[in-house]
C-alpha cells in the first residue's frame, strides 16, 4: 500500500520504527485545539479520520473539515483549483476556529 511506503520512508526504512512515523501512535493527551482540513479523496483519508477519532477521545477540542472532491495537499493550491466563494469560506472557517481557541486562552 502506497501510504505504507510513505510511511517508511519517514523512518528511513526500518520496519521496527514504522509505529513512531503515524501521529495515530503518539500519546495525544494534553494536545492544543487541532483545525483538520481533509479531502475526501486525500490518499491518508481514513488515517486522518483516525487521528482525528483519537485525538477527541483524549479529550483535544477538535474540529475538522472534510472537504468533498479535493485531494492531498488541495489547501496548497487554494486560488488554483476552488472559486473565491469557497476560498473564503475556508478562511472564515480557519479565522473562527483562531478566534475560539484564543479567546477561550485568554479568560
Amino acid at each position: 500500500e502506497l501510504a505504507h511506503l510513505f510511511a517508511l520512508s519517514f523512518v528511513k526504512n526500518d520496519e521496527s520504527l514504522l509505529g513512531m512515523a503515524s501521529a495515530t501512535n503518539q500519546n495525544l493527551t494534553n494536545v492544543p485545539p487541532l483545525f483538520v482540513m481533509c479531502g475526501d479523496k486525500e490518499l491518508l483519508r481514513d488515517q486522518v479520520i483516525t487521528f482525528i477519532e483519537k485525538a477527541t477521545e483524549a479529550g483535544v477540542d477538535v474540529e475538522r473539515h472534510i472537504e468533498a472532491g479535493m485531494v492531498h495537499a488541495f489547501v496548497a493550491a487554494f486560488g488554483e483549483i476552488l472559486d473565491k466563494e469557497i476560498l473564503d469560506q475556508w478562511i472564515e472557517s480557519m479565522a473562527n476556529f483562531i478566534d475560539r481557541v484564543t479567546a477561550s486562552n485568554d479568560s
